[in-house]
């Protein structure tokens, strides 16, 4: 997801799981493999359905735990108020991103790119990416009626060199992809 905070676009990049031991710890759950990134982040955007809009946080501390990154957030003392924070989306300013080698994208910025095969067919528009632990799989909305106002159901496209053979965020945006639309 991304959002615009004033002059800044945020960028989506994990949520809060919960607190962590009873001085504040907070655990967050990075939506990529390079959670390093977050222990030297200096400021986080927390949102959470309760919230206006996201709001802007100090990082007073960050370690490494596995999978996971645990934060000492400013103002945030013990457990109880930790835990007020579980279920908060994490974002960074795009700013803040390591720029990606040619071949690798960042999710957010191919959700909304149109999908068409390579004869040219329109499959429809990347809604969402999930991952199935071996590789991301692109989930596709079909611009094509099936009769009385219904839509196919989501297309779901394995996000690998064998299928996707074309990403073109600029430009025309978007993924020329070798499947049929019959699949």
């Amino acid at each position: 997801m991304l959002v615009n905070s004033g002059n800044m676009n945020l960028i989506e990049i994990g949520h809060t799981t919960g607190a962590h031991g009873v001085s504040g710890w907070i655990k967050i759950k990075p939506y990529f493999s390079e959670g390093r990134l977050l222990l030297r982040t200096k400021i986080f955007w927390l949102n959470k359905q309760e919230f206006e809009k996201p709001v802007s946080i100090r990082c007073l501390k960050a370690k490494d735990h596995g999978s996971s990154v645990l934060v000492l957030l400013e103002g945030i003392k013990n457990r109880d108020e930790a835990e007020l924070i579980r279920g908060s989306t994490v974002f960074l300013p795009r700013s803040c991103l390591p720029a990606l080698p040619n071949d690798e994208f960042y999710w957010v910025d191919l959700i909304g790119l149109k999908v068409n095969n390579l004869i040219g067919e329109d499959l429809g528009v990347v809604i969402d990416l999930m991952d199935n632990g071996a590789h991301p799989i692109l989930k596709i909305l079909s611009s094509t009626p099936v009769g009385l106002g219904k839509k196919l159901p989501a297309l779901l496209i394995p996000f690998v060199r064998r299928f996707i053979k074309i990403v073109d965020q600029n430009r025309e945006r978007k993924i020329t992809v070798d499947w049929d639309s019959s699949w």
